[in-house]
């Protein structure tokens, strides 16, 4: 069984969430090549 705070914590949408795919749907209006990805460490810039 699941507890109900972690119920509830799974239903909120992380702000780490709305950034990444704020980052991926701004890759596909302006090009991915464009758009960093700081989610897999410190790109080469």
């Amino acid at each position: 069984m699941i507890s109900e705070k972690m119920l509830e914590l799974g239903k909120k949408r992380s702000l780490i969430r709305e950034i990444f795919e704020y980052g991926k749907k701004r890759g596909l209006e302006i090009g991915a090549d464009k758009v960093f990805d700081f989610s897999i460490g410190n790109p080469n810039v």
